[in-house]
């Protein structure tokens, strides 16, 4: 029989016993992908080509007048055509330009320092261009253009999330600001996702045919 002391030295010992430590429960340790072969370092991108892009005369008047409209900021969507050139003998690189044509203002929710396409944007532009019989150029659409009123050229947050839900396979997008300040970036999505920043922007300059053949002549005599 337990004596009423022995009971008082039993509850002193089990108060004095440390918390029990549930042990953690066993989980498994994930495979890895594969054995390093070589050095970690970071990846680096060659570029095997120039790259650029050009506006045509049309597409640059609508952006700019599109910015110089409002306070506000502005997304508009362009069309775009790709045009390369092999090197030739003098080992230059070869060229990629991507030309964007024309641009559509889209029905979107704006304000002084944002700007956001309605979903269905995109799919209204595309029937509006195959109502038209333009049924091409509603595969085209692969630019993206917004504006930065009175703030810097750069890419926000909602910038990158609207670039990484456009990009189909290639996405040109533009941010401009007043006093023709432009930024350009080539985003790719395939087999990798890639994005080429401060990509080159050129203004297609107007050519006077009969000008220039007078000039030529001027030359030869």
């Amino acid at each position: 029989m337990r004596t009423p002391e022995v009971e008082r030295k039993t509850e002193t010992l089990l108060q004095a016993q440390p918390p029990r430590v549930e042990e953690p429960e066993a989980k498994e340790i994930p495979w890895p992908a594969g054995l390093l072969l070589q050095q970690e370092k970071q990846p680096t991108c060659a570029l095997q080509e120039r790259v650029c892009v050009v506006l045509t005369q049309k597409a640059f008047t609508q952006l700019f007048g599109y910015v110089y409209a409002t306070s506000q900021e502005v997304s508009c969507l362009g069309l775009v055509e790709r045009r390369q050139s092999r090197s030739d003998s003098t080992r230059r690189l070869a060229s990629s330009c991507f030309i964007v044509t024309e641009f559509f203002l889209v029905r979107q929710c704006s304000g002084p320092a944002h700007t956001e396409m309605e979903d269905a944007s995109l799919a209204e532009l595309v029937q509006r261009l195959i109502q038209e019989g333009r049924g091409e150029d509603a595969q085209r659409i692969r630019c993206w253009a917004h504006s930065h009123p009175g703030m810097g050229l750069f890419w926000s947050q909602t910038d990158e999330a609207t670039c990484r839900r456009m990009v189909s396979d290639y996405l040109i997008s533009l941010v401009v600001t007043e006093g023709f300040g432009i930024r350009c970036r080539l985003d790719l999505a395939s087999p990798i996702r890639l994005t080429l920043d401060y990509v080159p922007v050129l203004y297609e300059m107007a050519q006077d045919e009969a000008l220039k053949e007078t000039c030529r002549k001027e030359v030869e005599e």
